[in-house]
């Protein structure tokens, strides 16, 4: 805010603009981790039950591609989704919702002037097939590492761990929750996939 202050006493509308376009998406951000985190804050209740709904998921990815467009113009990155066809789901839409607004939130941010690729496929057993694919930084083998295992101990593991990714804790947490399958590849310069699989299709 003060930058947009400063910007204004020298009539440079660009910066002010510029600057009032990411305090915007600052707060969009706030809003939704705030929402999100009192879902996973519920969701460790041992009488929390899944909202489980059927709904297009086609429709949750435009959804989302609209509300992260300005906040991938900043970083100069472009959206590509890739689904031939109308897939129904069912399951929470909440928390789906919110891991992959984390998995994009982390795509957009550690990549600049890239792609972030959504896919969606169905398996064999109708189950959804949906992976983010970045153009970005990638993680080093430890981070990897250190997620991985994570993945590996969720739900055991509900409490918040010291200098760990919160971000990456609800995706994993609430992918626990559904019952679906986190992978993550990833190297340094590379880019990095997050695949989620095993939510059930309905068609």
């Amino acid at each position: 805010s003060r930058h947009v202050h400063k910007a204004a006493q020298h009539n440079d509308i660009e910066s002010v603009l510029a600057g009032s376009e990411e305090i915007k998406n600052t707060t969009t951000k706030i809003y939704s981790f705030v929402k999100e985190f009192s879902l996973w804050n519920m969701s460790l209740n041992e009488n929390y039950r899944l909202n489980k709904t059927s709904f297009p998921i086609n429709a949750l990815l435009e959804e989302l591609k609209q509300f992260f467009e300005e906040m991938m113009r900043l970083k100069n990155n472009t959206t590509d989704i890739k689904i031939d066809r109308e897939f129904t789901v069912h399951t929470d839409r909440d928390m789906l919702k919110a891991i992959l607004r984390n998995i994009i939130d982390n795509a957009n941010k550690y990549t600049q002037n890239g792609t972030i690729t959504i896919s969606v496929e169905k398996d064999e057993r109708n189950c959804l097939i949906l992976s983010v694919q970045d153009t970005g930084n990638g993680m080093s083998e430890q981070q990897l590492e250190k997620i991985n295992y994570r993945i590996s101990q969720s739900p055991s593991i509900p409490a918040i761990e010291k200098d760990g990714r919160l971000g990456f804790q609800l995706i994993i947490d609430f992918a626990a929750r559904l019952e679906a399958r986190l992978n993550i590849t990833s190297a340094n310069g590379q880019g990095t996939t997050i695949t989620v699989s095993g939510i059930t299709c309905e068609d």
